[in-house]
């Protein structure tokens, strides 16, 4: 039995190397070890086919039963679609307290999600700005994608997703002065 891939990921397992084909001796009529696919960065796994193109598995890790001949497995990956997802600029005016994350500020500022699919994003920042000229990051510390026609499935392995961060500002703090005037000697 031979395993190959598409080129966009490697073929193996625990005890052996991931390379882009792997050859495994099969007794007739006996069950394969088999290997699993591992895609390449920006890549996630499809399915295994058979030398004729038909689908055997949707598990990266594939095995083959009952082995009668000679068989090429073949695994299928596709690229990830790329995504920005830019942490929301926050700032408010001085109170003397320090600005909070605020995980509903984001932006998805390249790239598209697939019809059904959602952003669950959680942010922090990087440091506590309180003063006036102080300077942090509101920053993305986790995000996932969600399939929401399938229960809330993750499918975040469907996406290459890059985070940046937003920035903290504090502005000053209107100050009234009344004044007193003095008249007198």
């Amino acid at each position: 039995v031979t395993y190959e891939t598409d080129g966009n990921g490697t073929v193996g397992s625990e005890e052996t190397e991931y390379v882009s084909s792997k050859t495994e001796g099969v007794a007739y009529g006996e069950n394969a070890v088999g290997v699993t696919a591992k895609a390449n960065e920006g890549y996630y796994f499809v399915n295994w086919t058979d030398s004729e193109g038909n689908e055997v598995s949707t598990n990266p890790t594939y095995a083959p039963q009952n082995v009668t001949s000679n068989a090429i497995y073949r695994a299928h990956f596709a690229k990830q679609a790329e995504l920005t997802v830019t942490a929301g600029d926050l700032s408010k005016t001085y109170d003397g307290s320090a600005i909070e994350a605020d995980s509903t500020k984001y932006t998805l500022t390249s790239g598209d999600l697939q019809e059904g699919h959602e952003l669950k994003v959680t942010t922090g920042v990087s440091t506590n700005v309180i003063n006036f000229g102080e300077t942090g990051e509101h920053r993305i510390t986790d995000v996932k994608v969600v399939d929401t026609n399938n229960d809330g499935a993750d499918v975040t392995y469907l996406y290459d997703i890059e985070c940046m961060p937003g920035t903290l500002t504090i502005t000053q703090r209107p100050v009234t002065v009344t004044g007193y005037t003095y008249e007198g000697d």
